[in-house]
């Protein structure tokens, strides 16, 4: 008799009779009503078996049982009598019910005997004592806040997260307490078993919860859970199939009955006679029972992990209908264009009236939040709705103005189908503005002269913007594309198109206004000044207007010129030392937003502000990492930069890179280097950007402003090297380009010193002399006047050398330019020797040998230690000990000066020079000047 009745005690028990569901005579009423015989039999059973020993009969989840088993329960509940039978059933707290079971909660609540219990969820203290086992006791305690705010205490979630957590986290054996694991983390990593647990939880609490549940994974993705009434208030064939959904659970037991939260098994079905969908607004006590269950927390998932196993569950079909739904209802309530554009990326559907215009202002929007993979997103399905040629060319110039950002290479590719059209004319004249500037950056100068003369041609009909852009084009290319910047003026002027004027731009006051606009940053005052700065020189006013600009613009895709050409004016106006902290502080800040093309240019940059600091390692660092950030194939005609740097720099530091770089040739397989018209290729071998920097550098760089940069970096190197003539070639070409481009600053490039010490180690003296004077002759502050006086003493003779060394030795000190002091140092030591005047050639060549170690210049410490040079570093503590007065003078006899001058130098009296230098002598524990240590240099 036991094991029969335990038999009766499954659900099947009080399901529909066997055979009713079969039987059509049976009708509704054997679905709603258990069978009399059923029930007595069964309670026949229970008094028989409670006669003998206490009985428990356990329902779980009574609010999801069908209405004939509920009618069996309450059938039973009643005569429980004085029986000793324990009724325990469990349900969700406040379910929603309908009449019958609202009586069947009052039936046992009127019982005496009936308790009812609400279960909570663990406490912190309670989830330690479940992670104590696995954990540890110390390790538990410091963790379990962690791994509550996680699960909310459920326990279900909380188990799931155990298994979820790597074998290589188990703790310390038990009882002894255990110290925290290594690499243990605060919060548990949710994985697989917690998905399926949030799932299972979900599924308990029927199709109300379910549904409530996966309006809120749908739309919180873009925080518009204020919608979730009206998504899920939907015909149900609009809203998709029932998915999963979290539920919490309140028990309770009772004796006889008693009810207990649901939370921990799977689900039944769902009761007859209840609507199993959610219309209106959603019922704050779903939401409740949602955030007991530990699954949510302030109307949102506790971790994506629980929102993501919700989504994955729903299949293909319903989820794309609900985020359809969700961006219609989004649209029609006036939601930020990029909150629409989720749900339309997650529905992969772009057949709205207004889905490309708001795709597009997404895109736009998440590139404003450095999220280019987002904005690409948007931009890939924009490209889908395009109905015309005008909306795919603004979808195109779009995708490849955010794929630049990332590279710069792969951005062609998706406007290389506008260049016909460009060159027909047939584009619209602010989508030709933007792909010239791209044709420009990958050297397509003949492309973009077709392109520029077609938008000249109708300049008088082209609205404000486009002519704003065009103008700052046409003040651009003087500046870097100097052969085309002539080419069009000849256009102009043979066609009589484009007025001629004396200012700056030919843009009228106001279109120079909007130009400042449109371009998000000052562009067009920082352009005009780097102009007027290589044709005239550097002047109070154009630092000024630099600075302001660097100040005023903040870093962004339309600002980047504007920052880079005000970079580079202070560069050439030789203060680099206010351009280096700034291109500094902008770079940390494109690493910061993720931007490799930024980074790459800002460390060009900052490579040619190194260069101009004198500063070669830096130099060497910077166009290294500029190479890297990305592939110098996609650095178009701006390869130029990073790669002359990288060759100066390897010259003044001996490093190999630069002789791999130049001069080696290579077959077709392995690259390729040719005459200064292109076809070189930069082999770095062996370095650690080597594989990134090999690349043919393209034939259009040579004319632009970076071909001279690499022509006269190549000419430096092949000086260094002893390749003379090959050197002169390279630098009275780039001499013979700047002038005819009218852009010959010194200090930009300052070309005629290294030509003129060419010259002289030729035997051409006359021929230096001729450019060094030229060289000084031209506009430039100390640096380049220190620079030009070097070259000049070159081609004089010997003993005319030495006055005029020391006055660029002065120069050069006073500026602070320990790399062309050193080189300044070592020709004065030179000239010294052949005078004769050996002790003033050994004290002054010691100097120079410090500064070129400081400096890094190896090459030319090896050649001065070789002459007799010390590598003497040992007396700093000693130095330190000078007053100031005494270092100031031991200084000036260091670099070879006599006592008289020296005290004509500092208005001092011959007596008081001797003075200071008997007391230095002392502290330095020197004999004479001829004694006096390397160390002492400005």
């Amino acid at each position: 008799a036991g094991p029969a009745a335990r038999g009766l005690l499954p659900d099947t028990a009080f399901a529909v009779p066997p055979g009713a569901p079969d039987d059509p005579a049976a009708g509704d009423a054997a679905a709603t009503h258990p069978s009399p015989h059923l029930l007595q039999d069964l309670w026949a059973a229970l008094r028989v078996l409670s006669e003998r020993a206490p009985v428990v009969l356990a329902v779980d989840d009574t609010h999801l049982v069908d209405t004939a088993s509920l009618r069996g329960l309450i059938y039973l509940g009643r005569r429980l009598g004085s029986q000793r039978v324990l009724l325990v059933v469990t349900e969700l707290a406040d379910p929603a019910g309908d009449r019958l079971r609202n009586a069947w909660q009052t039936d046992l609540l009127r019982h005496p005997r009936c308790h009812r219990l609400r279960v909570g969820t663990l406490s912190v203290r309670g989830v330690a004592e479940v992670l104590t086992p696995r954990l540890g006791t110390v390790a538990a305690g410091a963790v379990a806040s962690g791994w509550w705010e996680l699960t909310g205490g459920n326990p279900l979630l909380l188990r799931a997260l155990l298994e979820d957590l790597p074998a290589t986290s188990a703790p310390a054996p038990a009882p002894a307490p255990a110290l925290v694991p290594a690499g243990q983390p605060a919060r548990p990593a949710p994985g697989e078993a917690f998905g399926k647990a949030v799932l299972t939880c979900l599924r308990r609490g029927g199709e109300p919860l379910l549904r409530v549940a996966r309006g809120i994974a749908v739309l919180e993705e873009a925080g518009s859970a204020g919608l979730l009434p009206r998504l899920l208030d939907a015909d149900p064939a609009d809203a998709g199939p029932a998915a999963t959904h979290p539920a919490a659970t309140h028990p309770a037991a009772t004796h006889p009955a008693a009810t207990h939260p649901a939370g921990t098994h799977p689900a039944g079905t769902h009761p007859a006679g209840t609507d199993p969908t959610v219309a209106g607004p959603v019922p704050t006590r779903i939401l409740d029972i949602l955030e007991a269950a530990g699954v949510l927390r302030a109307g949102r998932f506790r971790h994506a992990a629980a929102r993501a196993a919700v989504l994955a569950d729903l299949d293909g079909p319903a989820r794309t209908t609900l985020h359809r739904r969700a961006a219609r209802l989004l649209y029609s309530s006036g939601a930020p264009a990029e909150d629409v554009a989720v749900h339309l990326v997650a529905a992969e559907h772009a057949g709205e009236p207004w889905g490309l215009d708001v795709l597009c202002r997404a895109a736009m929007t998440a590139l404003g939040r450095d999220d280019v993979g987002r904005a690409l997103e948007c931009l890939r399905l924009a490209g889908l709705a395009c109905q015309d040629d005008d909306q795919r060319a603004t979808v195109a110039l779009l995708r490849a103005r955010v794929e630049w950002r990332i590279n710069p290479g792969a951005a062609l590719r998706h406007v290389e189908p506008l260049v016909p059209a460009l060159l027909t004319g047939e584009l619209s004249s602010q989508h030709s503005i933007h792909l010239i500037k791209l044709l420009l950056w990958h050297g397509r100068e003949d492309d973009a002269t077709t392109g520029l003369r077609g938008l000249e041609a109708r300049r008088g009909r082209l609205d404000p913007q486009s002519l704003a852009g065009l103008d700052l084009i046409r003040e651009y290319l003087p500046a870097n594309h100097p052969p085309l910047a002539a080419r069009l003026a000849a256009f102009d002027g043979a066609d009589d198109r484009r007025p001629q004027t004396a200012g700056p731009s030919a843009a009228t006051g106001a279109a120079a206004s909007v130009a400042a606009s449109v371009t998000d940053g000052p562009q067009l005052p920082s352009v005009t000044t780097l102009t007027d700065v290589l044709r005239a020189g550097a002047s109070r006013d154009t630092v000024r207007t630099a600075e302001w600009v660097l100040q005023a613009t903040p870093l962004d895709d339309m600002t980047l010129g504007s920052l880079e050409w005000a970079l580079l004016v202070l560069a050439y106006a030789e203060r680099a030392d206010i351009a280096a902290p700034w291109c500094d502080q902008f770079l940390r800040e494109a690493a910061l937003r993720r931007a490799p093309t930024w980074q790459a240019m800002l460390s060009g940059i900052r490579a040619e502000i190194a260069v101009h600091q004198d500063d070669a390692p830096a130099a060497q660092r910077h166009a290294r990492e500029a190479l890297t950030l990305i592939p110098a194939w996609t650095w178009g005609v701006g390869v130029g930069r990073p790669l002359s740097a990288l060759i100066m720099a390897s010259t003044v530091t001996g490093c190999n890179i630069a002789d791999q770089a130049c001069d080696r040739p290579h077959d077709q397989a392995g690259g390729r280097t040719a005459d200064r018209t292109g076809n070189h290729i930069a082999d770095h071998a062996g370095d650690h950007a080597g594989d990134q920097v090999a690349a043919p550098i393209p034939d259009a760089m040579f004319q632009t402003r970076f071909g001279l940069q690499y022509l006269y970096a190549r000419g430096q190197r092949r000086l260094a090297s002893g390749r003379l003539h090959a050197a002169l070639d390279d630098l009275l070409t780039c001499g013979h380009l700047m002038t005819a481009w009218e852009i010959d600053l010194p200090s930009f490039v300052p070309w005629r010193v290294e030509a003129a010490l060419t010259l002289a180690r030729l035997g051409r003296a006359a021929e230096g002399r001729a450019l060094a004077e030229e060289h000084l002759a031209r506009p430039g502050a100390a640096r380049a006047r220190g620079m030009g006086l070097r070259a000049l003493a070159a081609t004089l003779e010997p003993r005319e050398r030495p006055a005029v060394l020391l006055a660029a030795v002065d120069i050069l000190q006073e500026r602070g330019d320990r790399l062309q002091l050193a080189y300044a140092l070592a020709d004065l030591s030179d000239a010294h020797r052949r005078a004769g005047e050996l002790t003033k050639a050994r004290m002054i060549t010691r100097r120079a040998v410090l500064l070129a170690q400081e400096c890094g210049a190896e090459p030319l410490r090896l050649r001065l230690t070789d002459r007799g040079g010390e590598d003497a570093s040992g007396y700093g503590g000693a130095v330190a000990t000078l007053s100031a007065a005494e270092l100031q003078v031991a200084m000036l006899a260091a670099s070879g000066r006599t006592n008289r001058e020296i005290a004509k130098k500092l208005y001092i009296t011959v007596s008081t020079v001797e003075q200071h230098l008997t007391r230095a002598y002392r502290k330095l524990r020197v004999s004479g000047r001829a004694d006096l240590p390397v160390i002492l240099h400005a």
